[in-house]
């Protein structure tokens, strides 16, 4: 095993805590989505307001996270007074760059939730049930289903956020230090999770500069679980991106 694959298997593990805490959180949002009253016309209680906190708050915590974790990985080469930027750097990066797709992924879960529970309606109404056992069997599968998507959501959003943070916190530390010259050595590699479940278009994803975007089966994307990517190319996505620079190896 190479440094590039132990560092991705490091990551892998890091993304454990992240996940666990963005799962209790996504469940919390999705469970509160079922209303009676709602829900018999097939309809979900999307909060807007609850879905953006969530999706804010996993993209700060694990951006900033691993972006401290990769920014200490050059800590050799970095001035000391450039270390207590870091935060507020996220902080803004972050809030920046969910403006762009935070109102997507709003409308893509709202879609999804009313999807599911207006088939599960036709589903029983067809059965012939009357509307006090649909809302029984209703709630009960909104459970369950807020747990496979709470699943979901956490591991697609982790993975991108953890990408996302391993990028910038390279860039941001080989920007500020004092050899940032080093920015045009700065590679990234794509490390799937080698096992029968990678997608084939994860397979040997050829490394590209940390500017540059990865070819991913014909789609370009930024890093791993990238939100700007397609759904078949993101959602349950486990590889990292792990960035590295030859010369500091």
């Amino acid at each position: 095993m190479n440094r590039i694959e132990r560092l991705g298997q490091i990551g892998d593990r890091k993304r454990g805590s992240y996940e666990a805490y963005a799962r209790r959180e996504a469940y919390k949002v999705l469970i509160s989505q079922f209303n009676p009253e709602q829900a018999i016309e097939g309809e979900a209680n999307v909060n807007e307001q609850r879905y953006r906190n969530l999706i804010s708050d996993v993209w700060r915590r694990t951006g900033e996270g691993f972006g401290a974790w990769y920014f200490k990985k050059y800590q050799k080469i970095l001035r000391k007074d450039d270390r207590s930027d870091l935060e507020i750097f996220f902080e803004s990066l972050t809030a920046s760059y969910l403006a762009n797709i935070l109102t997507r992924k709003i409308l893509q879960s709202q879609r999804t939730s009313r999807n599911i529970m207006s088939r599960l309606v036709a589903q029983y109404q067809g059965e012939g049930l009357n509307n006090d056992e649909i809302l029984r069997k209703l709630e009960s599968d909104w459970e369950m289903w807020s747990r496979v998507r709470a699943n979901a959501i956490a591991q697609t959003e982790v993975v991108g956020a953890s990408n996302f943070g391993i990028q910038e916190g390279s860039r941001f530390a080989i920007q500020r230090s004092s050899q940032s010259q080093l920015s045009n050595q700065l590679n990234k590699y794509w490390v799937d999770r080698d096992d029968g479940r990678v997608r084939i278009a994860h397979r040997h994803v050829s490394p590209v500069q940390i500017i540059d975007k990865f070819n991913v089966g014909g789609e370009l994307l930024a890093f791993p679980g990238d939100p700007e990517g397609k759904p078949g190319n993101i959602i349950n996505c486990r590889c990292i991106m792990v960035p590295f620079v030859q010369d500091l190896a």
